[in-house]
């Protein structure tokens, strides 16, 4: 166990500091009374290692998308999760996931719409995640739909989305199916 990682730097304010060095730091082995004996850890430790390839996935690491990470939200600072919206995939701020409008008004954001604008200010063709990942840094998400990409190098430009149209997501057969739905409610 490591002593001291942090320090007050003054008794009144009692703001906490990293300790890089500023105050000794001390390392402490056997100190306390073990809840489980050495022997009853390691017989354990060795039963996990034997069941380990049974069952592969058990600590397999969630899948990670490029935008992972990297977009955060200009309201709360918290980072956007990818979610199944419809149908659709969005990425939405975790703040306003987990507690709501009341703490986080950010809006959501479709994946194809990121992919495009960043395509754009890659000067691609078409989204490539290699790319993507080996020059931007983060994404700011604003209101007003504005999206700050912060590149490795420290440049910054800034692009305004569009939010796509309901009427470009209707397909003919849900037109049709509207149709229908419509007839049988009003004849």
């Amino acid at each position: 166990m490591l002593l001291q990682k942090n320090f007050s730097e003054n008794h009144l304010t009692k703001v906490m500091r990293k300790n890089n060095g500023e105050l000794p730091q001390y390392f402490v082995k056997d100190n306390h009374e073990a809840i489980v004996s050495r022997e009853v850890f390691e017989a354990v430790q060795k039963s996990i290692q034997e069941r380990a390839p049974k069952n592969p996935d058990a600590h397999a690491k969630r899948k990670s998308y490029p935008f992972t990470g990297k977009l955060i939200c200009g309201n709360c600072t918290k980072h956007y999760r990818r979610r199944l919206n419809s149908g659709k995939i969005a990425w939405q701020c975790s703040t306003f996931m987990a507690r709501g409008t009341d703490v986080c008004s950010a809006k959501q954001i479709r994946e194809s719409v990121l992919e495009t604008i960043s395509s754009e200010v890659l000067g691609l063709h078409e989204f490539d995640g290699a790319v993507f990942a080996e020059h931007i840094d983060s994404i700011r998400v604003c209101n007003g739909n504005r999206l700050v990409f912060n590149f490795y190098d420290g440049r910054q430009e800034e692009r305004v989305w569009i939010d796509p149209s309901r009427r470009d997501s209707w397909t003919e057969e849900m037109k049709a199916q509207a149709a229908i739905s419509a007839k049988r409610r009003y004849n």
